[in-house]
């Protein structure tokens, strides 16, 4: 086959594969215009967040400006607007609680704030008051969630990291822990049964690992994963998925 027919042959089948990637829906993120940056976005349920990133105590028509937006995922519309009154971190919606970390303006204190969606009770926790990001994890089998906390160290380039572990039934931190060697890393997913799957990268001996703990911290089982895995990890139901290096990983949990 000449190589031109070879090209148009490849070429229509990258058309086909693109064919099962198409718009379901375009939301329009009111005054999206005074936004920095959408920082977050989650589903649960009913449930579809975008939470946006503005400038401190930017107003809009003479109030504090909404950056959180919640639509329904069933038709789409946008069923509630929050304003965190804060420069948001990350957000995540599980069942009908939407939580956010996020640097409170006033205090200069990073709080993790717990908005039921169907009271608008809100209860806030105290984090610390100083971090470079903040990653928040969910999963709405569980009722623990997870954050982590990275501190920069420009001095010398290092980056801390603290995990806590959060009961959403009393609103309190049931663990918590700092890597001390800034050149470690950390990632974190809670699964169902109130557990986590820690992604754990040591950087004294290059090694990284794939650790299965309880709430209370507690390590249950631990794997090595040969490679550096600071890029992100993602759990769905059993099956675990870990950047690697240039490529991703697939496990089926035991």
């Amino acid at each position: 086959m000449p190589d031109r027919a070879k090209h148009k042959q490849k070429k229509a089948r990258n058309y086909a594969g693109l064919a099962a990637f198409h718009a379901i829906r375009c939301l329009a993120v009111p005054d999206a215009e005074s936004f920095r940056e959408i920082v977050a976005i989650s589903h649960s349920k009913d449930n579809f967040m975008v939470a946006c990133q503005r400038p401190l105590l930017q107003t809009l028509n003479g109030k504090i400006a909404e950056d959180i937006f919640i639509y329904d995922s069933n038709d789409w519309t946008l069923k509630q607007t929050v304003s965190s009154n804060s420069l948001m971190f990350d957000a995540k919606v599980s069942n009908q609680l939407l939580l956010t970390i996020a640097l409170d303006d006033q205090d200069g204190l990073f709080k993790l704030a717990v908005r039921d969606l169907t009271s608008s009770q809100v209860n806030t926790l105290e984090l610390g008051n100083d971090a470079y990001t903040a990653q928040l994890a969910t999963n709405d089998q569980s009722h623990i969630i997870s954050v982590i906390l990275r501190i920069n160290n420009d001095e010398d380039g290092s980056m801390l990291n603290t995990l806590f572990i959060i009961d959403l039934n009393t609103k309190e931190i049931i663990y918590k822990n700092t890597v001390t060697n800034g050149d470690d890393y950390l990632n974190c997913q809670v699964i169902n049964n109130n557990k986590l799957i820690i992604d754990f990268y040591d950087h004294a001996v290059q090694t990284s690992y794939l650790k299965l703990i309880n709430s209370q911290g507690m390590e249950l089982s631990k794997r090595k994963v040969n490679g550096i895995t600071t890029y992100g990890i993602a759990t769905a139901e059993n099956i675990v998925a870990l950047a690697v290096n240039n490529y991703i990983e697939f496990m089926e949990l035991g």
